[in-house]
């Protein structure tokens, strides 16, 4: 899984309250025209790598993540969607889901940021 740094990151697309289907045309036109699209979305909470954190911070934002996970799984669960992979130590979930989910996604509260999750080769 490709995981997006949504700061500088032309690829990340940003989901800040004014985003719109038209912000993410190209990815509504994949997954209409190939029934789905596999995406990585980032959650729309706090997050600060695990080294810098205490054990006892690091396993309440695990279950922070763990919990925000669940929200967003259960509020799918009406759509279209396969092939969820949680992230147990950063705020971002991949799936498979149809243009209708990702339409409820594309404007979800839960949500900071959609990219697709393509392939990409090993660096040097």
């Amino acid at each position: 899984m490709n995981l997006p740094q949504a700061e500088g990151n032309p690829h990340a697309l940003k989901n800040d309250r004014s985003s719109s289907i038209n912000d993410y045309s190209r990815l509504l036109a994949k997954a209409e025209a190939a029934d789905s699209v596999r995406i990585i979305a980032r959650l729309n909470m706090p997050f600060v790598p695990e080294g810098q954190l205490s054990t006892r911070e690091a396993i309440a934002q695990q279950n922070r993540i763990a919990d925000m996970q669940d929200q967003l799984c259960a509020v799918l669960a009406e759509y279209q969607v396969r092939g969820i992979k949680r992230l147990k130590y950063t705020p971002f979930i991949g799936m498979e889901v149809d243009a209708k989910a990702l339409k409820a996604l594309i404007s979800h509260p839960l949500i900071m940021s959609l990219q697709e999750d393509t392939r990409v080769p090993p660096g040097r």
